[in-house]
């Protein structure tokens, strides 16, 4: 397949999607050297750019190579010891985490296909591991007894009724009860139904309050909270609906991976989309409260930060500030640039974008718009820095807290006894629950890492 088959675009501008989302990292590895899949390979499977009969071409040609190298990986027994250390300690300096994701992905890929011809994968992974301890033994002039137990439990959870009335009650669901609803073939509820379901229930858990329903005119029973929004609301989810049919959109798996690709082929549709999912929670109650969560706001910040942003009024930026910020008993010499406050609301929302880059978007009327507020409030981030660090520091603490109060597999005593802070991104990508709990560490630092660990040592005795 030749490269002028595919077609290249120029990387999205960072912020536009959220930085934990694996496509980044996947698009930057596509040149890397080639494997079993090729540089076009990578780039067809992560864009999705081909149609017709070069993209069957394609796609016929990737299932071949992933075949061949499922059989190839039998020439593995033949390589040497040291080729092999080789091949390991160069595939961690490289890529450090990345290798143990491409190893989880593998078992996963591996169980999910032969699981479905009722292979019992669990039993060649023990078999697998055991020829390998056997080996290492008779290599160091040992014999051995090895014994592996992979168990695979499976935990049933609501059946699939309790789930839809549920669903119909209008009580709160996770995002994974949603997509077994939508997944399942007993019943009719879509997509962009669940979708505005999620919308519409608050982030803090279930709470009392009053609904009305009206028919969206797809079979299934919608709610609002009679409030003005109810017409835009019908008319965003008619909008999904034919966006989700002409790009045969049906499942939230296909939703992410859809959006994820039109990012690279079709920002403007994708634009279109993130704006159209942001605005159906707009039309409901607690949108503040759902996102400021999300991005470790408070709830008046992003209540101050929609005011600017996507003002009712549609006022510029430079009003709207007047309106939503200027203290009433600031004179006439009151400019934004001098308004501490107003310095330190910035410096919080860009200290949440380092860690969401979404959430403030509003599509490119959203960011020009934001841009519009640095530049008016002459923003230093320099000057800033300290306050910054500060918040950084001050809200990992919390999250850290919360995930070792919350979760019995997390243990601050663990990361305190690891010898690195690569060990230390470890245990977090291993055991934490929260996402933002190893992004955030990422995202912010070792410094940061270090001081927020150092804190909590003394809060809680740890220090020897």
């Amino acid at each position: 397949m030749s490269d002028d088959e595919y077609e290249t675009r120029d990387l999205p501008a960072f912020g536009q999607v959220h930085p934990q989302q694996r496509l980044y990292a996947l698009d930057d590895e596509a040149d890397r050297e080639r494997g079993f899949l090729t540089q076009n390979d990578r780039q067809y499977l992560t864009r999705r750019n081909l149609t017709g009969q070069t993209e069957r071409r394609a796609r016929m040609r990737i299932r071949d190579r992933v075949r061949s190298a499922y059989f190839d990986t039998r020439y593995l027994q033949y390589i040497s010891d040291e080729d092999r250390r080789q091949i390991f300690e160069k595939a961690r300096d490289d890529f450090d985490l990345h290798l143990r994701e491409a190893v989880k992905e593998f078992v996963r890929f591996t169980h999910r296909g032969l699981d479905e011809f009722n292979v019992d994968t669990a039993e060649l992974i023990e078999h697998g591991i055991r020829q390998a301890e056997s080996d290492r033994a008779q290599a160091a002039g040992e014999v051995v007894n090895v014994q592996v137990d992979v168990k695979i439990e499976r935990e049933e959870g609501p059946d699939i009724e309790e789930l839809q009335e549920r669903f119909e009650n209008h009580d709160r669901m996770a995002r994974s009860e949603l997509a077994a609803l939508v997944n399942s073939r007993y019943t009719d509820i879509e997509l962009v139904d669940a979708l505005n379901h999620q919308a519409r229930q608050l982030n803090s858990g279930p709470q009392p309050m009053e609904y009305t329903a009206f028919d969206m005119g797809s079979g299934a029973s919608q709610y609002s909270w009679e409030d003005p929004d109810a017409a835009e609301t019908e008319e965003i989810l008619d909008w999904l609906r034919s966006f989700f049919e002409e790009h045969d959109i049906e499942t939230f798996e296909e939703y992410d991976v859809a959006y994820d690709r039109l990012t690279w082929i079709d920002e403007e549709a994708a634009n279109a989309l993130s704006e159209k999912v942001n605005r159906l929670s707009r039309c409901a109650p607690q949108f503040e409260e759902q996102l400021a969560e999300e991005a470790g706001l408070a709830t008046s910040d992003m209540t101050l930060l929609h005011d600017i942003l996507w003002n009712p009024a549609n006022i510029d930026v430079e009003a709207a500030l007047e309106k939503e910020v200027r203290p009433r008993t600031a004179g006439d010499d009151w400019t934004p640039a001098a308004d501490q406050e107003l310095q330190k609301f910035i410096a919080r929302v860009q200290l949440a974008r380092e860690g969401n880059g979404i959430f403030t978007s509003g599509g490119e009327e959203g960011a020009q718009r934001w841009d519009r507020v640095l530049e008016l409030a002459d923003f230093d981030k320099d000057e800033w820095s300290e306050y910054m660090h500060d918040q950084r520091v001050s809200r990992y603490k919390q999250l850290l807290q919360e995930e070792n109060e919350a979760n019995a597999d997390f243990s601050l005593e663990d990361l305190l006894a690891a010898d690195s802070f690569e060990d230390q991104q470890e245990i977090l990508y291993e055991n934490a629950v929260q996402e933002d709990t190893y992004w955030l560490a990422l995202s912010y630092g070792e410094e940061v890492f270090s001081e927020v660990l150092e804190a909590l040592e003394d809060e809680f005795g740890l220090r020897e």
